[in-house]
């Protein structure tokens, strides 16, 4: 077995701080901001809520791709993009997403429980 050096374990911790908190982090964040905002837009009816879930969707991915295609080596030098980095901002988005709409849903379904129960 190789010895792991310190040098190596340093490393190894920039990258997940670099990707865990930079790439996912960041696009947590933006997710939060970014479903409640198409919520709102859309949420008059239960097809817009629909069709406001798939256009969040849509915008994050396009989102996680354009920073991504800014870091090509043509618009900054000593970067360099990756479709797994989209991958990675687009999950961390997905999951702000996925839970803000479970909440909704969650909400939305224990109002529509009390309606039936008051109606008898």
């Amino acid at each position: 077995v190789d010895r792991i050096t310190f040098g190596e374990t340093m490393k190894n911790f920039y990258m997940w701080v670099r990707k865990g908190f930079g790439h996912f982090g960041a696009f947590l964040v933006l997710g939060i901001f970014a479903t409640m905002t198409y919520y709102m837009l859309f949420a008059k009816t239960t097809k817009g809520k629909l069709i406001g879930f798939a256009v969040c969707l849509f915008a994050g991915f396009a989102v996680a791709g354009i920073t991504e295609i800014l870091q090509l080596p043509l618009f900054t030098a000593g970067r360099t993009s990756s479709f797994s980095d989209v991958m990675l901002d687009f999950k961390g988005y997905c999951c702000s997403s996925l839970v803000i709409y479970a909440i909704i849903f969650i909400i939305h379904f224990a109002k529509m429980m009390s309606k039936r129960k008051a109606k008898g």
